[in-house]
């Protein structure tokens, strides 16, 4: 008897994320079940759509959770369906975390073909940016181990990035 492997098509991740949450709403809300999850005590939401001529919006969820050094992003956030929080389903601050499918993070493809993450663990005085490009699921005949997000350690802080953030919703007169 021969044994053989189980493969999974790249689309899969299409069908637990973008079909899996119903519409953007749904994938804000699963995003920030992971400030949560983070042991976050404030976080924020925000919507870009300053550049009405095309369709680069932004949406900015950010928080002061405990973050994510490479090792974790390798190991817990790239891996789909992880168990990780079933079982430390106590949090680093004591609470319960409400995520425990290991799919929330593939509800980022409901809002758009291209996500940016950055992310600085507390240990660490780097930021790591993450990104990934969803369409590169939709590729015919592709197996999922053939799709990779990007990773790359920077330098700075996450400090400068809402800096950043700060300066543009000043410029748009939101703060007096």
């Amino acid at each position: 008897m021969k044994n053989i492997p189980f493969t999974i098509s790249a689309r899969t991740v299409k069908l637990l994320g973008r079909e899996n949450v119903s519409n953007a709403e749904g994938a804000v809300i699963e995003l920030v079940k992971n400030s949560y999850d983070a042991g976050a005590q404030i976080g924020a939401v925000f919507f870009d759509k300053r550049d009405t001529d095309s369709k680069k919006h932004a949406i900015y969820i950010i928080d002061n959770g405990s973050g994510m050094n490479e090792e974790i992003i390798e190991k817990q956030w790239m891996t789909i369906g992880t168990d990780n929080k079933e079982v430390n389903f106590i949090g680093v601050d004591g609470r319960v975390q409400s995520g425990a499918k290991g799919i929330g993070r593939l509800s980022l493809d409901r809002l758009g073909n291209k996500t940016e993450l950055y992310t600085s663990h507390k240990e660490e005085e780097r930021i790591i940016r993450w990104d990934v490009t969803w369409g590169d699921f939709e590729t015919e005949g592709i197996s999922l181990n053939n799709v990779f997000a990007q990773i790359e350690k920077q330098k700075g802080s996450l400090l400068n990035i809402l800096e950043t953030i700060y300066l543009i919703i000043k410029s748009l007169n939101y703060f007096t």
